[in-house]
């Protein structure tokens, strides 16, 4: 588009003032009239800003540059170069170490430098918390970092990890996989308490290795002790046993397995053996074929069935014995007459009647005789005439009649 049209005073030139290149139709009128002969072309072309390309990097120097319509030889529409003098400095260009701007971004050496750790200890592991960048390896400096303690050369990535509290490998573990587990020594047995520990690398005072006590409060066990139930508490166990961390035997139960009936306290190892048909005592023998069976009933023969016992003649025997009592009172045991309490009746003159008089004696006395053995026990008015008894009148009276009827 035509912004201008200037006549130059004073000459026949003419200025076209444009706001774009490209080819305009110009016409020029003198009053009214108009011909074809007064219609121009004029091609209008673009101006640009050339920059100098000394080091022919194709990028230009921003500080040396030309106007023109074409491109000038040693001249390119970059100005970006940094530095005109090196072909191998401009936009694009690699970064290389060297002290140089390389890309021309305003960095030099961006992201190629090397990081250096400082390395006080001189282990070859440097201190991550300080640091150079730089294209070389500065004094005092090294490549890899990771050391934890810059002022013990024993203590850095590559060093052996051992029991001391220190950090030895630089891990971020203190005796990772070292340490040992210690456990409360309370009563100083030797025996620890497993629910209290800590882990070290040599035992704390006051804790061991072990950690097997049952009781850490009471120094003479640590170790659960084999106990016997002893449901009848007469100090003698069944065979059912458990296992309790205690010194002594708990109420109901017993340091032993003797007890042959653990539901009766009179039956244990101690007992007395009775006549009762059990083993009181434990020992596997009951009643008689125990000989420590004690209070067992005397049995005493009774030969002659009176139910009185020899004093002499006797078995011991849990159950009765036939042919015994339990009685030893009989005074002949060869008389079923003759026992303890027997009334005798007095016949003084051996005529089978007695006068009435009684004696009261286990062996039979001088004219003593049993109520059978008489005739009568009563009736005799002189015991000491034989003549003389109840029956004597009527023998008499038959003689008298026998006389009379001769």
């Amino acid at each position: 588009m035509v912004t201008e049209w200037v006549t130059h005073p004073g000459s026949n030139r003419y200025f076209l003032y444009v706001n774009a290149a490209g080819s305009y139709s110009l016409r020029s009128t003198c009053g009214s009239s108009f011909t074809t002969s007064n219609v121009v072309t004029v091609s209008v072309q673009t101006v640009n800003t050339y920059f100098q390309d000394s080091d022919g990097d194709g990028y230009g120097n921003p500080n040396d540059s030309l106007q023109s319509c074409t491109q000038p030889s040693g001249y390119v529409f970059s100005n970006t170069d940094c530095n005109d003098a090196n072909s191998q400095v401009h936009p694009g260009a690699s970064e290389t170490c060297n002290g140089v701007d390389d890309d021309c971004d305003g960095l030099i050496d961006e992201n190629v430098q090397t990081v250096w750790y400082a390395d006080a200890d001189g282990d070859t592991y440097g201190n991550l918390n300080d640091t150079l960048m730089s294209c070389s390896q500065p004094s005092g400096y090294v490549a890899l970092s990771g050391d934890c303690n810059d002022a013990n050369t024993q203590v850095h990535p590559a060093a052996t990890e051992v029991c001391n509290g220190i950090d030895d490998d630089c891990d971020g573990q203190t005796d990772e996989g070292l340490l040992n587990t210690y456990y409360a020594d309370s009563d100083g047995d030797g025996y620890g308490n497993a629910a209290s520990s800590v882990q070290a690398c040599s035992a704390p005072s006051g804790y061991v290795i072990d950690n097997t006590d049952c009781d850490d409060n009471v120094a003479g066990i640590h170790a659960p002790l084999t106990y016997f139930v002893d449901a009848d508490q007469d100090g003698f166990g069944s065979s059912t046993s458990v296992l309790l961390c205690s010194l002594n035997a708990p109420i109901g139960y017993s340091t032993n397995s003797l007890d042959c009936n653990d539901g009766d306290f009179m039956i244990k190892p101690t007992g007395l053996e009775i006549c009762n048909g059990i083993d009181d005592d434990c020992d596997g023998l009951t009643d008689m074929a125990d000989p420590s069976l004690t209070g067992a009933p005397v049995w005493y023969a009774d030969a002659d069935g009176d139910s009185f016992g020899d004093p002499v003649v006797s078995q011991t025997s849990c159950a009765p014995i036939p042919g015994y009592v339990s009685n030893n009172q009989d005074c002949d045991d060869s008389d079923s007459l003759e026992f303890p309490g027997q009334i005798w009746y007095i016949d003084q003159d051996g005529d089978q009647y007695g006068a009435g008089v009684t004696q009261v004696s286990c062996l039979r006395p001088l004219h003593g005789y049993h109520v059978f053995e008489l005739t009568s026990i009563s009736g005799d008015c002189n015991d000491n005439d034989a003549t003389i008894h109840p029956a004597a009148q009527f023998l008499r009276s038959l003689a008298d009649q026998c006389m009379e009827l001769r």
